[in-house]
Protein backbone atom coordinates (compact mmCIF):
# COMPACT_ATOMS: atom_id res chain seq x y z
CA UNK A 1 0.00 0.00 0.00
CA UNK A 2 3.16 2.10 0.78
CA UNK A 3 1.82 3.52 3.55
CA UNK A 4 2.14 3.02 7.26
CA UNK A 5 0.21 1.71 9.79
CA UNK A 6 -0.07 1.77 13.50
CA UNK A 7 -2.10 -1.57 15.19
CA UNK A 8 -3.35 -1.78 18.34
CA UNK A 9 -5.71 -3.95 21.11
CA UNK A 10 -8.40 -1.81 22.21
CA UNK A 11 -8.57 -3.86 25.66
CA UNK A 12 -12.02 -2.01 27.03
CA UNK A 13 -14.01 -3.19 23.61
CA UNK A 14 -11.81 -6.19 22.84
CA UNK A 15 -10.86 -5.09 19.27
CA UNK A 16 -8.12 -4.26 16.99
CA UNK A 17 -7.76 -0.63 15.73
CA UNK A 18 -5.79 0.98 12.90
CA UNK A 19 -4.97 4.46 11.95
CA UNK A 20 -2.08 5.61 10.00
CA UNK A 21 1.16 5.96 11.89
CA UNK A 22 1.31 9.63 12.24
CA UNK A 23 0.93 11.96 14.71
CA UNK A 24 -1.25 15.06 12.82
CA UNK A 25 0.97 17.56 15.23
CA UNK A 26 4.25 16.75 14.35
CA UNK A 27 3.95 13.49 12.05
CA UNK A 28 5.83 11.23 14.48
CA UNK A 29 5.12 7.58 14.09
CA UNK A 30 2.07 6.59 16.97
CA UNK A 31 3.87 3.60 16.49
CA UNK A 32 6.67 4.85 18.51
CA UNK A 33 3.99 6.09 21.26
CA UNK A 34 1.91 4.11 23.88
CA UNK A 35 -1.36 2.38 24.33
CA UNK A 36 -3.30 3.89 27.43
CA UNK A 37 -5.13 2.33 29.80
CA UNK A 38 -8.45 3.29 28.58
CA UNK A 39 -7.43 1.71 25.29
CA UNK A 40 -6.57 5.25 23.67
CA UNK A 41 -3.37 5.62 21.29
CA UNK A 42 -0.62 8.34 23.15
CA UNK A 43 1.89 10.17 20.69
CA UNK A 44 5.57 9.52 22.37
CA UNK A 45 6.89 13.30 21.35
CA UNK A 46 4.21 15.67 22.49
CA UNK A 47 1.49 13.16 24.37
CA UNK A 48 -1.24 13.87 22.39
CA UNK A 49 -3.90 11.47 22.74
CA UNK A 50 -6.36 9.42 20.40
CA UNK A 51 -9.25 7.38 20.91
CA UNK A 52 -10.16 4.78 18.91
CA UNK A 53 -11.84 6.50 15.84
CA UNK A 54 -8.61 9.17 15.51
CA UNK A 55 -10.58 11.98 17.62
CA UNK A 56 -7.91 13.83 19.66
CA UNK A 57 -9.18 13.38 22.95
CA UNK A 58 -6.21 14.83 25.33
CA UNK A 59 -3.37 17.44 25.00
CA UNK A 60 -1.36 17.46 28.19
CA UNK A 61 0.14 20.62 27.22
CA UNK A 62 -3.69 22.58 28.00
CA UNK A 63 -4.35 23.37 31.37
CA UNK A 64 -7.34 21.02 31.88
CA UNK A 65 -5.67 18.13 29.14
CA UNK A 66 -8.82 18.11 27.84
CA UNK A 67 -9.25 18.38 24.22
CA UNK A 68 -12.75 19.77 24.25
CA UNK A 69 -11.43 22.86 26.15
CA UNK A 70 -9.93 24.11 22.74
CA UNK A 71 -11.51 24.75 19.38
CA UNK A 72 -8.26 24.16 17.49
CA UNK A 73 -8.71 20.51 17.94
CA UNK A 74 -12.44 20.45 16.59
CA UNK A 75 -10.73 20.63 13.12
CA UNK A 76 -10.34 17.60 11.13
CA UNK A 77 -6.40 18.26 11.10
CA UNK A 78 -5.99 17.17 14.21
CA UNK A 79 -7.32 14.15 14.08
CA UNK A 80 -5.38 10.84 13.17
CA UNK A 81 -6.56 9.20 9.95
Amino acid sequence: LGKDFVLWLHKPSMTWRCLADECPHRLVPLSEGRVEGNGNIQCAYHGWEFDSTGACVRIPQLGSGLCEDSPAVRSPSACAK
